[in-house]
């Protein structure tokens, strides 16, 4: 039983609690205040899904409100007990299109996702969405369906609510399997018919035949191939030595040539020197430049000293000058000890400086002689220097000089027997090519190519036809595979089809055997049903006729059975399509005893109404334990046992559904 629902930003519901009891639980508002939307929510609770959602007549961000603000996510939470056992289910979606579900039993978080919870709902009530929305939850205007739906169209919606539909799609996709098994056989009992009368079969034999005749000439033209090509080759090779033998003499006779003028030049310039000697002096010359070396040394740090001694002397004249020049200039105090001086000490100290002056020149002039001569001595020094380096550097030119020679009397005697050897070398060859011409070679080579050529010419002529006999009977046998294949084939599919036509025949009864159970059940419940539902006795009975089509057809107290459409009134058609649908829901869905009734007043006048509400509130109790009523007719306010809501709205202000509790059980 379903006890609560809980809507939040569901459609026209802003916030919006409704609780339900056992009995008659109803919702009464105009067209638009947000009733289907309840009815909707119930089923999206319990399964994810609702008919206009699973029909795709909507898509899930519709139902989340968009007026009058607009919301991020909707909220559905319903609550229900089963087997004494309380349920809560709550599911939620946004705009990005994320999806949070989770059901709790006693409080206790049971499962959560999407799929999980829809398992766990389905495994409690033993109920899917599609037996729910078949069985249980009629559509709005959807109690007098049955008879809307033309003669033709019952037995296929009625089979379709049953799920036995499956049995007339799958009979029918045999027959098309059948058609298809039928034209395959055709087109292969042709092949096999074409083979069975043509002569390619015998051919395979005589073709097999000619094939190891080719085979073994092919074999034979292969080892005289194999031959004549061997001894060709072996003349290529003899020519090619031969060549290479020319050329080889030849290349000798340029390097005979090469050597004898060699020998001559250095038979020329292989002249005796003594090189001993000559390092002999070069050792004396090279020791005795050390002596030399200091000697300039020696001297010149002389000249470097006198010189040294003579800018002192001249730094000393210019000196004394300077100073006689300020003796001269000062007044009373002298400019050295800063005494008083009178004229006589300053004559005296300028006649010391001037004598002084003179002494240094008179140095100078015997540092310049000693300069001169040391200068002299230097440059002596270094002339003999460098005599000596230029005469070790010619002496090691000669000595470099007498080693060439050395070795070019090495070379001359190398080469010498190299030429002794050569013409040893060339003697024999010229010997080995004694009556050997390529001119012949070259003949012979020509007949033994040509030969060759002949041969593979013919080889390539019989593997070419033996590729196309390989060719045609690999075509004949993959034929004779065919063939084999299609005949093996044809039986297969003959007893493929005989079975399908028997499984055909077995779907069809089975079609119609349980068509006559669910209808025999159907009016089995539907006679206990009329038996409360109708308390008049000029209709005893009512069943769901079977002919070509569905017929709901009413007994009189006669005994005859006659169709509703067209004799019953108002009031006992509503009670025999009540009947139905509440057949239906309890033969489908024995154990879940809810009935929900969208708008079940559509085309019933007002005393019809009012039976259908007698009913609802007496009579139907016995056979289900929760019915939800969905309706814009306040008469039916009387069929209420349970909950009454009026639910408001005023569209045109775009204003939220209100829920009004009208009465409750207790009020009843």
């Amino acid at each position: 039983m379903i006890t609560k629902l809980t809507l939040k930003g569901w459609r026209s519901h802003w916030d919006s609690t409704l609780e339900f009891s056992e009995g008659t639980n109803a919702l009464i508002g105009v067209m638009g205040s947000g009733k289907s939307s309840v009815l909707d929510a119930i089923s999206f609770a319990l399964f994810g899904t609702f008919p206009a959602l699973s029909a795709r007549r909507l898509v899930l961000e519709d139902v989340i409100m968009k007026r009058p603000q607009k919301r991020a996510e909707a909220e559905v939470r319903l609550e229900f007990e089963w087997n004494g056992v309380a349920y809560e289910i709550m599911r939620r979606i946004d705009r990005d299109g994320r999806r949070v579900a989770e059901i709790r039993k006693e409080g206790r978080l049971l499962d959560s996702g999407v799929t999980k919870v829809t398992d766990v709902v389905e495994r409690v009530l033993h109920t899917n969405y599609d037996l729910f929305s078949r069985a249980v939850y009629a559509e709005q205007n959807g109690l007098d369906y049955f008879l809307t739906l033309q003669k033709g169209q019952r037995m296929k919606r009625i089979d379709a609510l049953l799920r036995i539909d499956r049995f007339e799609a799958a009979r029918s996709t045999c027959t098309t399997v059948l058609n298809r098994i039928r034209d395959s056989v055709r087109d292969k009992s042709a092949f096999v018919r074409e083979m069975e009368s043509g002569d390619g079969m015998r051919r395979v034999d005589g073709i097999e035949s000619e094939m190891r005749e080719l085979d073994g000439k092919r074999r034979n033209l292969k080892l005289k191939e194999m031959e004549i090509a061997t001894a060709t080759n072996k003349m290529e090779e003899e020519i090619q030595n031969v060549r290479k033998k020319e050329v080889e003499i030849r290349s000798l006779d340029v390097e005979k040539s090469r050597l004898l003028g060699s020998i001559r030049i250095l038979e020329t310039d292989a002249v005796d020197v003594r090189a001993d000697v000559l390092a002999e002096k070069k050792k004396l010359l090279a020791e005795g430049m050390p002596h030399i070396q200091k000697q300039k040394e020696t001297r010149d740090r002389k000249l470097r000293d006198l010189t040294n001694m003579r800018q002192r002397f001249e730094m000393a004249i210019e000196e004394a000058a300077r100073r006689i020049e300020a003796l001269k200039s000062a007044g009373a105090v002298c400019p050295t000890c800063e005494q008083p001086i009178d004229e006589a000490h300053r004559s005296a100290h300028v006649v010391e400086k001037e004598a002084h002056i003179k002494e240094l020149r008179g140095n100078i002039e015997h540092a310049l002689k000693h300069q001169a001569d040391a200068e002299k001595e230097l440059a002596e020094s270094s002339e003999l220097m460098e005599s000596c380096r230029e005469e070790l550097h010619e002496l090691d030119k000669r000595i470099a000089l007498c080693e060439q020679a050395a070795t070019k009397r090495k070379l001359l005697e190398e080469n010498t027997r190299k030429l002794s050897v050569l013409e040893v070398r060339m003697a024999e060859m010229r010997a080995a090519m004694d009556g050997v011409s390529t001119d012949g070679l070259q003949d012979r080579l020509r007949v033994s190519s040509s030969a060759l050529a002949s041969l593979r010419t013919e080889l390539r002529g019989v593997e070419n036809v033996l590729i196309d006999r390989t060719n045609e009977l690999a075509r004949l046998r993959e034929r004779q595979a065919l063939f084999d294949k299609h005949r093996e084939q044809i039986q297969k599919m003959e007893s493929l089809a005989d079975d399908l036509r028997k499984f055909q025949s077995a779907l069809e009864e089975t079609q119609t055997a349980l068509r006559r159970e669910f209808v025999v059940a159907v009016n089995a419940t539907m006679s206990q049903l009329w038996e409360t539902l109708y308390p008049y006795e000029d209709y005893i009975d009512v069943r769901l006729g079977v002919s070509d089509d569905y017929t709901l057809e009413l007994k009189e107290n006669a005994g005859d059975w006659v169709p509703v459409e067209g004799v019953a009134s108002g009031g006992e058609r509503t009670t025999a399509l009540l009947a139905l649908r509440m057949a239906f829901a309890l033969v489908l869905a024995p154990n879940l005893r809810w009935l929900v009734l969208d708008e079940p007043t559509h085309n019933l006048d007002a005393n019809a109404v009012e039976q259908l509400a007698e009913v609802l509130r007496d009579r139907i109790g016995e056979y289900v334990d929760q019915v939800f009523l969905i309706t814009h007719d306040e008469k039916l306010e009387d069929a209420v046992t349970g909950y009454l809501y009026r639910l408001e709205r005023e569209r045109e202000k775009n204003e939220p559904t209100r829920v009004v509790r009208v009465m409750n059980p207790t009020t009843v």
